[in-house]
């Protein structure tokens, strides 16, 4: 893979990937629009780690807090009303759905990545679910009360993103205003669920490269890619959480309807 692709996706994946606007759908797509081939999925893998990257450094003692917060609440059997152990709690418990469902579907959802027209209408359809949220939102608790059943809803709902085109922290932060977290508190706790998410599905797919032997000249282009999608991905969480702090997110659902119905006039024209 030349190197300036490897800039392009991995800054693409940075941004994509922490907006509700799907990462998977865009890493695809420019490749489809630009006839690079097939995907790369030992890349695409590697470049995630850059967005987990990104997320670590701008929250890395919020996640070593509640990493012994959680240790502590299992070795003790206990929660109480500690609000890092609550929340340690509920990212375990919304992890558990998508996890299961990783497992079992990996192989239908690499494929329906080939798969342009799919994620396409994925991408256009999800729109209007995240208009109808956004639109109908009232905020009335915080994170930390969102109690069992309102983290286990947020990580049903993670399970839309294994549809190219859904966009992972499009339905983990629209969950999470269903469940009337604020906005700030919904991104926040998509973040922090992404951690494990990405981690889980980045460390699997990079054991396989490695067992299957990683190539001399695939490695530069690996890690400028990691580098690029770590840069991005802070810039992404910085202007999130800037616009999710005082307004609605009418300027991803416009992006989204706007790019889904131009690369659906360029898929029935090629």
């Amino acid at each position: 893979m030349p190197v300036y692709q490897a800039l392009i996706l991995g800054a693409v994946q940075g941004l994509t990937e922490l907006w509700p606007i799907s990462s998977t759908a865009h890493l695809a797509l420019i490749i489809w629009l630009f006839d690079w081939g097939e995907p790369q999925v030992y890349f695409i893998a590697s470049i995630h780690l850059g967005t987990l990257l990104a997320i670590l450094v701008l929250y890395y003692k919020t996640a070593f807090r509640l990493l012994l917060a959680g240790g502590k609440a299992v070795l003790e059997a206990r929660i109480g009303e500690d609000r890092d152990r609550r929340m340690a709690i509920y990212i375990l418990i919304a992890l558990v759905p998508a996890l299961v469902i990783g497992i079992i579907a990996k192989d239908a959802v690499s494929a329906m990545e080939n798969m342009p027209i799919l994620i396409i209408i994925a991408l256009l359809c999800f729109s209007f679910v995240l208009l109808w949220i956004d639109r109908r939102y009232k905020p009335y608790r915080r994170a930390e009360r969102m109690g069992y059943s309102g983290s286990l809803a947020i990580g049903v709902a993670q399970i839309l993103a294994f549809i190219p085109g859904v966009s992972r922290s499009g339905a983990t932060i629209s969950a999470g205003m269903l469940e009337g977290l604020t906005r700030e508190d919904a991104v926040e706790f998509s973040f922090l669920l992404s951690l494990p998410t990405i981690a889980a599905a980045s460390a699997y797919s990079l054991l396989k490269m490695f067992e299957e032997g990683l190539h001399r000249d695939f490695l530069v282009p690996m890690l400028v890619g990691i580098f690029t999608s770590m840069l991005f991905g802070m810039l992404a969480i910085k202007l999130l959480l800037r616009r999710v702090r005082r307004k609605d997110l009418t300027p991803f659902i416009a992006y989204r309807i706007a790019i889904s119905l131009a690369l659906l006039v360029v898929f029935l024209l090629k």
